[in-house]
This record gives C-alpha cells, structure tokens and sequence, in this order.
C-alpha cells in the first residue's frame, strides 16, 4: 500500500546508482564498493528494465521478497511445529514494523530474510529427508544468501553449528 508515496531516501539512491547502467556495471560497482554483493540488485535492475525507472519499480522487489517471507515462516513454522505456530508466525510478521519497513524499501533486507528463512526450512528438511536434491537445494539457498549480504556468513556459521550438534 502506498510503496511510492515517498521519494527514494539515502540508500535507496545508492541502489538506484548501482542498477542504472546494465548488469555488467552492476558486477562493477559491488565489487569496486565492496559494500554490499551483486545478488539484490539484479532484480532492481530487472524490474525496472520491465517498469521503467520510478519509487515503485524499486521497491517491487522488496515487496515481493516480503511476501514470500510471511509465507515461507508459515511453512517452516508447520514444518517444525504445527499449522497454529505457522499461523501465528505468520502473522507476527505480517504486523512487524520492522519487517514492513524493510518490505517497503529498495535494500537487500527483505531478500535476506526470505533467504535465511528458506535456507532454515531447506536445513531441517535436509536434516529430516536426508536427501541429495534437499542438500543441493539449501546449499544453494545459502550461497545466495552470501550474494546478497556479506554478514550472512555468520547466519550460516551458527546453522553449520547446529547440524554438528545434532
């Protein structure tokens, strides 16, 4: 609701500068900057290629990366505990502030936070199934989830950790 009725803040007008040459330029930038890597903006620069350059079309990704993110909780909530816990997950984060503001923002955040919920629900499977396309699946899950934000290493230290201990 109303994803554009504010003009791009100071970090947004850094995504917009990383996505508005081609995608070449966006492999260029995250790598000269070393701030933030490639993965994010690719869809940025994506849905503005099909949208045109506008608030909007930024932060469509965010917003659909949000989404995703409410569902995929419910999912590993039922996965780990029932479909109550997944519901009540689930709704949780349709009310947080923060996960709104993130949503609603042209910034890897949301990604990351479908990525690390993905990458958790991948692990338990994966644990549970023991099966090759599951571990392929979370291994790639988590891969992306280091292209999308640098600190994510220390996400995926502490689930290495849990698979050692259990």
């Amino acid at each position: 609701y109303n994803i554009e009725s504010q003009s791009l803040w100071v970090d947004e007008t850094i995504t917009y500068d990383v996505v508005s040459d081609n995608p070449i330029s966006i492999l260029e930038k995250t790598a000269a900057t070393k701030g933030w890597p490639p993965f994010f903006y690719f869809f940025v620069y994506g849905s503005i290629e099909l949208l045109g350059k506008s608030e909007f079309s930024m932060r469509l990704p965010s917003l659909i990366f949000g989404v995703l993110s409410i569902f995929f909780i419910y999912k590993l909530g039922v996965l780990l505990f029932n479909k109550r816990i997944g519901l009540i997950a689930a709704f949780l984060m349709t009310i947080n502030p923060f996960h709104i503001f993130h949503s609603q923002n042209s910034r890897p955040y949301a990604l990351l936070t479908l990525l690390s919920i993905l990458s958790i629900y991948l692990l338990i499977l994966s644990l549970r199934n023991n099966k090759l396309s599951c571990w392929v699946m979370y291994s790639v899950v988590t891969v992306l989830t280091i292209y999308t934000v640098y600190f994510s290493f220390f996400f995926i230290l502490f689930e290495n950790l849990y698979i050692f201990y259990f």
